[in-house]
């Protein structure tokens, strides 16, 4: 069975494509010939400027934070120190996001239940000692080391580390 032709426009479409790979191929080889033909002078200079800037791209990526949170439900949390004792502060860090039978655990033992949704850009900061384990707080002086959130959109862990109070 013979293949239908091409129409008009799709053969156009391909010669402009073969055009410019021929044109970039071509450049390309006269950029390579040309730096092959300069100076070991020019060469090192050369050299001491591509350094240059790939070294800044790589040091700007570094540094630049990353956009958007880190983790499937995009929250926040950490443990600090305040007058009223260790709490917890949760963020919901997103722009859109409802999270809804939200319940905490600390260390996968001590719940905390009480907040049914938490809205975007809201935050939770429960006392430690709101936790329960079998109807029972905490002992005192513990301190936790993992906190889960877990709501009908997902569960994520995090590990604690105590920011000071200033």
């Amino acid at each position: 069975m013979p293949k239908p032709p091409a129409p008009a426009s799709i053969a156009a479409a391909a010669r402009a494509g073969n055009a410019a790979m021929e044109l970039a191929t071509d450049l390309a080889t006269d950029v390579v010939d040309g730096f092959k033909k300069s100076s070991p002078a020019f060469r090192r200079k050369s050299a001491v400027v591509g350094a240059w800037i790939l070294l800044s791209v790589v040091t700007l990526w570094a540094a630049c934070p990353s956009s958007g949170p880190t983790n499937s439900l995009g929250a926040v949390a950490r443990l600090q120190a305040t007058s009223v004792g260790q709490v917890i502060s949760v963020r919901n860090d997103t722009e859109s996001s409802i999270w809804t039978e939200v319940t905490l655990v600390l260390d996968d033992t001590w719940r905390y239940e009480k907040r049914r949704t938490i809205r975007a850009g809201d935050t939770i900061t429960p006392r430690v000692e709101d936790f329960r384990k079998d109807g029972l707080p905490p002992p005192a002086g513990y301190r936790p080391g993992k906190l889960s959130i877990q709501c009908d959109q997902g569960r994520v862990s995090f590990r604690l580390v105590e920011k000071q109070r200033r």
